[in-house]
């Protein structure tokens, strides 16, 4: 059975992290995965590292202090890698996963063995059909990114 990953990233976000994980746990995986969340707490005072310990659904990594988002990514990305995963995903914490997330990234995976990395298209809060991220346009040499669609209505185009 190959493993998913998911890395959620908590600080001083408590509520959100748990609809995350409630939201995680109702998402479709294709056959052959099973899924493996890490929640990493960056340094958290509002009694989340308590409350996350108890959960049986995800591992916490509680860290000493805010390492900030990619410090505290990195952390849940070497426990993934050390763990052997397969497949890592980053998800924010206050996102609310469609049911069909991680099959939909996981298949197109499989579909295509040259892909390293996948995204999902992603909405303003709800209720909203207002597109925050529908890939994006990277120029490195000139330092120059920006999202495709953003700010847009969802058509299905």
């Amino acid at each position: 059975m190959k493993r998913l990953a998911v890395i959620v990233l908590n600080w001083n976000g408590l509520n959100d992290t748990l609809a995350a994980l409630d939201a995680l746990a109702r998402c479709r995986l294709p056959a052959g995965w099973a899924l493996w969340t890490i929640v990493v707490d960056n340094g958290s005072t509002d009694g989340s590292v308590e409350s996350l310990a108890v959960r049986r659904d995800a591992e916490l990594i509680a860290l000493p202090h805010n390492l900030r988002f990619a410090g505290g990514n990195n952390a849940g990305l070497e426990r993934a890698l050390a763990g052997g995963a397969e497949a890592i995903a980053l998800l924010n914490n206050d996102t609310e996963a469609d049911t069909a997330l991680l099959e939909r990234l996981l298949l197109a995976l499989e579909q295509d063995a040259g892909a390293g990395v996948v995204g999902p298209l992603i909405y303003y809060g709800p209720p909203s059909d207002r597109i925050w991220y529908a890939g994006g346009i990277c120029r490195p040499g000139i330092g120059w990114t920006r999202h495709r669609g953003i700010g847009g209505r969802d058509h299905g185009q």
